[in-house]
């Protein structure tokens, strides 16, 4: 597996991806607003020349939000996510990120253990932030 930064012509297979992954997915245009602001870092991971999944986050003035963070189904459970979550603290701690926040639903079990691994710690509850299911709000501090 490969790790390296988004580039545009990316988008589109990112953005099959999400629908594969996410109930409310982002649309190509979102994904490539996002990308195009000038404040996103974007990583994928490639197996061979198929990315199979990726992460992201906006950094405005060293406070930064990962937005989103994705695995296809069939790579999941095997470090994927984490070297992807790994490689988007580095990337923070090369921009001078001071704080790194995420939002995730409360249900996905999955995703909690992974940033409690990576040192995440549970900071507020966001009732109904995904339409009718609650988030956590998780931070990391450098």
């Amino acid at each position: 597996m490969i790790l390296k930064h988004w580039e545009y012509t990316d988008i589109l297979e990112i953005s099959k991806i999400e629908k594969e992954c996410f109930k409310e997915p982002w649309s190509f245009k979102m994904l490539a607003d996002t990308y195009l602001s000038g404040k996103f870092t974007g990583i994928i991971a490639r197996n061979d020349e198929k990315i199979i999944g990726y992460g992201g986050f906006i950094n405005v003035s060293g406070e930064a939000d990962i937005t989103k963070v994705a695995v296809l189904e069939s790579y999941r459970k095997k470090g994927t996510g984490d070297r992807i979550i790994k490689k988007l603290i580095e990337e923070c701690s090369l921009q001078g990120v001071s704080v790194l926040t995420l939002e995730v639903r409360t249900s996905n079990e999955a995703a909690i253990n992974l940033y409690k691994k990576n040192n995440f710690k549970i900071l507020a509850l966001r009732k109904n932030y995904y339409g009718n299911e609650d988030a956590y709000v998780m931070q990391q501090i450098f």
